[in-house]
């Protein structure tokens, strides 16, 4: 009676497959483009946040070998 039912299932399982297929590539096409846009909307607060940074550091790096050699 089991093989019976896994031969039923086993002409079922290729449509099953290829439904479950398309929605994986579906969902991760979503999931890939939201990312996208997420990255797109945060770069332009980002990148002058990691630059000012970088300024201030080389800032005080550069007074501290300043005041070093007085």
């Amino acid at each position: 009676m089991r093989l019976m039912s896994m031969v039923a299932g086993a002409a079922e399982g290729s449509s099953t497959m290829q439904t479950l297929t398309e929605a994986m590539k579906g969902s991760f096409e979503t999931m890939v483009s939201d990312s996208m846009s997420m990255i797109a909307m945060l770069v332009p607060i980002v990148l002058p946040l990691v630059g000012a940074g970088l300024v201030v550091a080389y800032g005080i790096k550069t007074f501290k070998r300043v005041t070093a050699k007085a």
